[in-house]
């Protein structure tokens, strides 16, 4: 009798992304400086990175979902940056709110915003190595 002990592949893997997969290594709040600092206002890094966490502590959960989310969730993010600025910058008009946000939301999706933690793409690539040669040849050809 012959057995076959193949596992069948995964259809598909989901990741936590942030804090999982890549982090920032300058923290919320650095980013959160610079951006203050292009349209001319002096932000605390450190304050920025207390309220941040407060700020996110304080917003209501989302709930996981099959996909991606309409407008990649821009104005749960908004929320999240008025309650930011509500902390270290409370007088900040809603002009300059609104500038404020569009900034930040455009430069966390800068290439060196955000760093791969160095055991991922290792992982990667040795699950991949072992599941399909295919798969690896073109992460190796997007990742080095």
């Amino acid at each position: 009798m012959s057995t076959n002990n193949k596992e069948t592949p995964p259809k598909a893997i989901f990741f936590d992304a942030a804090g999982t997969l890549f982090h920032l290594p300058r923290g919320v709040g650095y980013h959160y400086a610079l951006v203050g600092e292009n349209i001319g206002l002096k932000l605390d890094s450190r304050q920025l990175d207390r309220a941040f966490n407060n700020a996110w502590n304080a917003m209501p959960r989302r709930e996981s979902i099959d996909g991606p989310r309409e407008n990649d969730d821009k104005d749960w993010w908004r929320q999240l940056v008025d309650l930011v600025l509500n902390e270290v910058a409370p007088s900040l008009n809603e002009l300059d709110r609104d500038n404020f946000f569009e900034i930040a939301y455009e430069h966390f999706a800068e290439a060196g915003v955000w760093e791969l933690y160095p055991e991922v793409l290792r992982s990667w690539k040795n699950y991949l190595r072992d599941f399909n040669s295919r798969s690896f040849l073109i992460l190796m050809d997007d990742c080095g």
